[in-house]
């Protein structure tokens, strides 16, 4: 169980921009927009993947820096 709990903390380019609302045409586009957005990834087996807690934290950041 707690390699699940691992694998969920984590996400792809493509699960961090649907859990964002964020319209991308694949990975590549994905990883694109996040990173111009200052979203911060880690480097793994080959693959950049977004921590959960990262992506929360990003979404703090933007409601207070970007308020609507």
């Amino acid at each position: 169980m707690g390699e699940w709990l691992i694998a969920s903390a984590v996400m792809t380019p493509e699960d961090a921009a649907t859990f964002l609302r964020i319209k991308a045409k694949g990975a590549r586009s994905a990883l694109r927009t996040l990173r111009k957005k200052g979203l911060k990834g880690i480097m793994l087996s080959g693959r950049i993947l977004f921590p959960l807690d990262e992506v929360v934290a990003f979404i703090k950041r933007e409601s207070e820096t970007n308020p609507r």
